[in-house]
């Protein structure tokens, strides 16, 4: 089931998840525990109906649990899109958190790697800080994480270059303001008040980014 929809023109430019290692070593761990119930399971067994009940919880726990990582695996995506950033974490079978942060708002993106799981799987995770929110977009154990960044950047630049190109078009449309009915006058202006503080965020942004980097 989508736990997002795609806004009009948006197309998705890159997804990603966990490394499969996060999820192929707790499986491999279930199988095992799985295949050691099958193995005792006549000495269970003989116990009786304890016997017979230990070897159903043992099983039962050990496919619900495989169940349960293989889907926290494919559902936690980090999709990378021409308007924004989507984050959708899967905690349960009934419980998730979607998350979005507009390419012009983002004014971080940072790589961390942590332990030695990270350095053998060239394995990273990712940080997206917002402009006017605390909240952090985030994803551990991502492979290569740096071409990740690299992606978003570039899309990013691409929104920068649109709003540069809807930029150069404001001065005209002031002028044709005028010609509209008082109604449609207003939402115009808001219009190009809203597009004009996105083009100075993005500069200001663009900005800091090349500060930083200095």
């Amino acid at each position: 089931m989508e736990r997002f929809t795609l806004r009009p023109n948006e197309k998705v430019l890159q997804h990603a998840r966990r490394h499969a290692v996060m999820v192929v070593v707790p499986l491999g761990f279930l199988f095992g525990l799985l295949l050691l119930d099958a193995f005792f399971m006549s000495q269970l067994f003989r116990l009786g109906v304890f016997g017979g009940i230990i070897f159903v919880l043992v099983a039962g726990f050990c496919l619900i649990a495989a169940l349960r990582a293989w889907l926290l695996w494919v559902s936690n995506v980090f999709l990378v899109t021409t308007h924004r950033v989507i984050d959708v974490d899967r905690h349960g079978f009934f419980e998730w958190t979607v998350s979005e942060a507009d390419l012009d708002r983002i004014q971080d993106i940072s790589v961390h790697k942590h332990g030695l799981l990270d350095y053998a799987f060239r394995t990273g995770a990712i940080e997206i800080q917002t402009a006017g929110s605390s909240a952090i977009l985030e994803i551990g154990h991502v492979p290569h994480p740096f071409a990740l960044r690299a992606r978003i950047t570039e899309a990013q630049d691409a929104v920068r270059r649109q709003l540069d190109a809807a930029s150069e078009s404001l001065p005209d449309l002031d002028r044709r303001m005028k010609d509209l009915a008082p109604e449609d006058r207003r939402a115009v202006a808001k219009y190009v008040d809203h597009l004009r503080s996105r083009k100075a965020f993005a500069d200001f942004s663009s900005e800091t980014e090349g500060d930083d980097q200095g």
